[in-house]
């Protein structure tokens, strides 16, 4: 089915919702006891991964005859997965374990790498290039920013959503959980960073709380749905005829 017009624009936002409730729900499974543990195995596999798929994708794009500019960013390209493909996998292959975990943090550290790629290759595409200090302030700003977003959401989040549980009313739970993780989304997007991120931090508060299991039970149906119209929105985005 080829949409067009207002309805492709639609099809692509409601995706997103897929993206940030996806994240959300990775959140839920992690507490800050299980990122300290395994914090520092996936920050390293992310940067390796990451540089090492950027330096193939150059060198590739190189041996095509494409620009540096060019090759650069088909590295970039190659160098970030999809958190969406990866966790459908997952669940379909019905994955479990420390495994799974050690991907999913991959996966969010991918993202954090994604937001500094994005400054430097903007600044490489404008043709204003980008030194070590500046990339040095974004890398400070991020971490300050989840630091700033991390400690402040655990004065509130976890007792607001204890509280909410004892009030013992599921739809209440479930808009609650919803406002968390939107509302953290729109932060991280008003700082200029990943909804996804913002997304996968209120999870994590959440998990805090100790009622991860119940938001989880309760998000999962709406995020499936949304899960699915983003694999429509990439059909969408693909033209046969380009293709071939």
């Amino acid at each position: 089915v080829v949409v067009g017009g207002h309805g492709q624009e639609l099809t692509h936002a409601l995706s997103e919702l897929g993206v940030i409730l996806l994240m959300f729900t990775i959140g839920i499974e992690f507490s800050l006891r299980k990122i300290a543990r395994i914090g520092v195995a996936a920050g390293l596999t992310a940067a390796i991964e990451v540089g090492l798929m950027i330096s193939l994708g150059y060198l590739v794009g190189r041996l095509f005859g494409w620009t540096a500019v060019e090759s650069l960013f088909m590295g970039a390209c190659l160098g970030i997965s999809s958190t969406m493909l990866v966790a459908k996998a997952f669940e379909e292959q019905r994955l479990r374990g420390g495994f799974v975990e050690l991907t999913f943090a991959v996966l969010v550290f991918e993202d954090m790498i994604a937001i500094l790629l994005l400054a430097v290759l903007t600044a490489v595409a404008s043709g204003s290039g980008m030194s070590g200090g500046e990339v040095a302030v974004t890398v400070g700003k991020l971490f300050g920013f989840l630091i700033a977003l991390l400690a402040g959401g655990l004065l509130v989040v976890p007792r607001f959503i204890r509280w909410v549980v004892r009030i013992g009313q599921g739809e209440t739970l479930l808009i609650t959980g919803l406002a968390v993780c939107f509302g953290m989304a729109a932060l991280a997007s008003f700082a200029g960073y990943s909804v996804a991120l913002g997304a996968f931090m209120a999870g994590m508060l959440v998990s805090e709380s100790g009622e991860g299991p119940k938001v989880e039970h309760l998000i999962k149906p709406l995020r499936d749905v949304f899960a699915a119209i983003f694999f429509i929105a990439v059909g969408i985005s693909l033209d046969p005829m380009m293709v071939f």
